[in-house]
């Protein structure tokens, strides 16, 4: 995956925030998804703006993750399933 490629969430989709977790609702699919703290800001940053290098900084200084380390494999993981889910192009 391209550090410049840009996620964006399905418009379908429908959020409902439970603690520190979400629940996502695919309208077309009827599908649910629950979807932990980093799972769901990554989905948040998917709008379209962010790159995925864009998306692995925020993430850093939300989670205070030190700037060395590579989280680039989880969170290609994560797009690419989201991206099988239907919930973000």
């Amino acid at each position: 995956m391209n550090r410049d490629y840009k996620p964006l969430r399905n418009k379908e989709i429908v959020e409902k925030g439970v603690e520190s977790e979400a629940v996502l609702y695919n309208k077309s699919t009827s599908s649910v998804h629950i979807m932990n703290r980093t799972a769901l800001q990554i989905w948040k940053l998917s709008d379209g703006k962010h790159t995925i290098d864009d998306i692995e900084n925020n993430l850093k200084k939300i989670f205070k993750i030190p700037e060395k380390l590579n989280i680039f494999s989880d969170i290609e993981k994560t797009i690419s399933d989201l991206k099988e889910n239907g919930l973000i192009h």
